[in-house]
């Protein structure tokens, strides 16, 4: 994997970001835009959250240089979200009593239940065909 990504902070600044590091990669949101209008994007990794002012497109192609497999997904409001597929270590149906009903996987960044997860619109056929245009195996996505 190539070295650390730089991505542009608000304020002329710049963050470098271990790409072995990433989670997910999304637009903010209005609150978050609200809090700080220069931030584009938010950033999550293992440990961390950065609010870059690039915009989602500029950063997957820095990510994706870097040697990132990503996956263009839809979270359950139907904002894209960019998901580091090879990070995915599980993938588990949607709670029919927390989640919303738009919420088709729930895909896991590492084991128990504290472990960072991320909503997504997308089924499970819907992620083996993702992952195999990826060419990233589908077995942590299988269900058990």
């Amino acid at each position: 994997m190539a070295a650390n990504v730089t991505v542009k902070m608000p304020g002329r600044g710049d963050e470098k970001i271990n790409p072995a590091a990433l989670f997910v990669i999304r637009e903010t949101t209005p609150s978050e835009r609200e809090e700080s209008p220069e931030v584009v994007t938010c950033i999550w990794g293992a440990g961390f959250r950065v609010f870059p002012a690039e915009s989602l497109a500029d950063l997957t192609a820095k990510f994706t240089a870097a040697g990132l497999k990503l996956a263009r997904l839809t979270a359950p409001g139907g904002a894209v979200v960019i998901v580091s597929a090879e990070r995915i270590i599980d993938r588990d149906p949607p709670s029919t009593v927390l989640d919303d009903a738009r919420t088709k996987s729930v895909l896991s960044f590492g084991p128990g239940a504290a472990s960072p997860r991320v909503r997504v619109r997308e089924t499970l056929e819907d992620l083996h065909l993702i992952w195999s245009k990826l060419g990233i195996p589908t077995a942590p996505i299988e269900d058990a």
